[in-house]
């Protein structure tokens, strides 16, 4: 994956709950890149995700959240998946002086989460947030998400809310 947003001597860390990727290789990240297969979140355990299982359409758009409006997700047969402690493996794995850049297209899990790392404190790891809402999906109400945005802004020094994921 070729990106301008980051050097060859970075570390990328990739999390993919989605059960259905399992086994599925990701093509075009670098070699070095860790993935772990389990939900960034805000405790350490287990959680409900919401998946779409037509395998004739695309899989992606999982979420946390049953009421998810796009995706054609099953909400009667959750998967049961790993979360870790975003706030606690963040602390555990870096510095607050690292160049921490997250892209986050977390299905409407960002609320909760960006909320538990501003509460935390160790959003202040985050130099950099490429960051997709989604907010209309998951019925939230658009004041809250721009309560939201503002909280962000004023925690973490760069954010992008349009931008191509790369």
């Amino acid at each position: 994956m070729r990106s301008p947003l980051y050097s060859p001597n970075f570390e990328i860390h990739a999390f993919e709950a989605n059960p259905l990727f399992q086994g599925q290789q990701f093509v075009g990240y670098p070699p070095k890149t860790k993935i772990h297969r389990v939900a960034a979140w805000v405790y350490d355990g287990e959680l409900d995700l919401f998946l779409n299982r037509d395998k004739k359409v695309n899989v992606q758009g999982t979420s946390v959240f049953r009421e998810k409006r796009t995706g054609d997700l099953d909400p009667e047969n959750p998967a049961r998946v790993r979360c870790i402690d975003f706030d606690r493996w963040l602390r555990d794995n870096f510095d607050p002086s690292d160049n921490i850049i997250v892209k986050s297209n977390i299905e409407g899990a960002e609320y909760p989460l960006f909320e538990h790392l501003i509460r935390c404190g160790s959003v202040a790891y985050i130099k950099r947030l490429f960051l997709r809402t989604h907010w209309n999906k998951i019925g939230m109400a658009e004041a809250d998400h721009c309560l939201f945005m503002e909280a962000i802004r004023k925690a973490v020094p760069s954010v992008d809310t349009e931008y191509n994921f790369v």
